[in-house]
């Protein structure tokens, strides 16, 4: 666990979130593992569901078919966390549990939420919220980007309702916090800004569904984990960033344990970020 909590607000590549989060599950032993995996739409989040694939399904879910390994998934415009996806995917796995072996069995659930960020390397310094598609500067996270901007900058862009559950996801984190950013934060920053918190913001909903999801595994043992991270999209292999890890756990026949969430926090009035040797750094 302690070494995915050194990975939030760094820059690392893919694997090293993935790779711990793998790491820490398997330091429990569990008897059952399940995963809920929430990406963009965006062709660009093709490498960042595919290392989680290789990395983690690969490693620790159970067979789906004879060979075939796989999550559950939610694919959708900007990576919004969708009200059921937990209660679901709780409820497959779950059927995953050896009946014939009487133990103190162990149900690990994964939530893995990424939200995405593009950056262009310029003459002056690092941009994000541009990547280069197809040898063109375009908006990404596009959805994010048209939800900000009230889909005004993106009339190519049809309308839909998921830019305005977007905005108002954003909206509802205290504080004004998405307000703040557009006034005060660097426009070479600001749509990482809103990525990071963003991310956040769809973790909360996923935990609250989670805790209510397990409650209702009344015999077993359980943990969670929920991650949120920013990929970010390069030339080059993409990054990531962990913005917040949430742990905790349900005994048996009892009630699920006060969800402990460490990361960057939704105050974005606390955000510093800096670069060492073109990696991205945030505290928070």
């Amino acid at each position: 666990m302690q070494e995915l909590l050194d990975l939030i607000g760094l820059e690392s590549d893919l694997r090293s979130a993935t790779t711990a989060l793998c790491r820490a599950v398997e330091r429990e032993r569990p008897t059952v593992v399940g995963a809920l995996h929430v990406t963009c739409s965006d062709e660009a989040e093709w490498e960042t569901a595919a290392v989680f694939q290789r990395d983690f399904v690969e490693r620790l879910l159970p067979s789906l078919k004879l060979g075939q390994k796989a999550a559950f998934r939610s694919v959708n415009l900007g990576s919004r966390y969708e009200s059921g996806a937990c209660r679901v995917m709780v409820h497959h796995f779950a059927l995953a549990e050896p009946k014939h072996i009487e133990l103190d069995l162990l149900h690990t659930y994964v939530v893995k939420i990424n939200s995405h960020v593009g950056i262009l390397e310029t003459a002056d310094g690092p941009v994000f919220g541009q990547f280069l598609r197809f040898g063109h500067p375009s908006a990404c996270c596009g959805a994010l980007a048209a939800a900000i901007a009230g889909n005004r900058s993106f009339s190519s862009f049809p309308d839909t309702p998921a830019f305005a559950d977007i905005a108002e996801s954003l909206a509802d984190i205290p504080d004004h916090a998405a307000a703040y950013v557009r006034q005060n934060v660097a426009e070479s920053l600001r749509m990482l800004y809103f990525a990071v918190l963003h991310a956040q913001r769809q973790a909360l909903a996923a935990t609250r569904e989670l805790e209510r999801a397990v409650a209702e595994l009344k015999d077993a043992r359980v943990s969670c984990y929920v991650v949120a991270g920013v990929a970010v999209n390069r030339p080059g292999p993409d990054s990531e960033i962990v913005v917040s890890v949430t742990r905790f756990d349900k005994p048996p026949g009892g009630l699920p344990s006060q969800p402990e969430m460490r990361g960057l926090g939704l105050d974005p009035r606390r955000y510093h970020a800096t670069f060492d040797l073109s990696r991205l750094r945030i505290t928070g």
